[in-house]
């Protein structure tokens, strides 16, 4: 078996969260998606989606709907948002379907539970609405082949890619652009470079 272990995922492209999906179902292992802290957005999507699921009692799980930034003409946004919805229901049909409700029953129980649409639960009650097949108290994690060596990675070290330049500068190399994706960003000082 393969183990997708999510500590704490905040979620992130809906577009690479279904990649993330096919390589599971299309699996010739099988792939547990084990939740310990936190799973949000697409996070909670993964987890929702996969046939096999694990979670601490404790561990939060948050679902709401997609969001996007539309910018352009009338008509561009209005094509924009038309995808976006097509993706948004390729996300949510599935975990309806599985909680017995439509898309539209599930969107509108998320701002039954939030004003803002954030629905959370935790792990054991998630399990009554079919967003995580299983509850542990215990996982353990041993594949750990020997211990790391040298110097303690930075604490943000798994979201950036920390880099030297030739002046002995350190900087941020961002990573390169999917589909879909821009950087919105004004920074004067080179630090976060493409």
């Amino acid at each position: 078996p393969i183990f997708l272990v999510m500590e704490r995922c905040y979620g992130g492209s809906v577009i690479e969260g279904f990649r993330i999906m096919q390589a599971i179902e299309s699996s010739d292992a099988p792939v547990y998606v084990v939740v310990k802290s936190f799973a949000a957005s697409m996070g909670a999507g993964i987890l929702a989606n996969a046939e096999h699921s694990v979670a601490y009692p404790n561990a939060q799980i948050l679902h709401h709907e997609m969001s996007s930034e539309v910018y352009g003409s009338t008509t561009e946004m209005k094509e924009e948002l038309a995808e976006d919805e097509a993706m948004e229901m390729r996300l949510l049909e599935p975990v309806a379907e599985k909680m017995g409700i439509t898309p539209a029953e599930f969107r509108k129980q998320m701002y039954e539970h939030n004003s803002n649409g954030d629905w959370i639960e935790y792990g054991d009650d998630a399990v009554e609405l079919k967003w995580v097949n299983t509850v542990v108290d215990e996982i353990r994690e041993q594949g750990i082949i020997e211990e790391p060596q040298g110097r303690a990675p930075s604490r943000y070290s798994y979201l950036f890619d920390f880099r030297t330049d030739e002046d002995g500068t350190e900087y941020v190399q961002l990573p390169p652009l999917k589909p879909h994706d821009f950087y919105f960003a004004h920074e004067p000082t080179n630090y976060y470079r493409k």
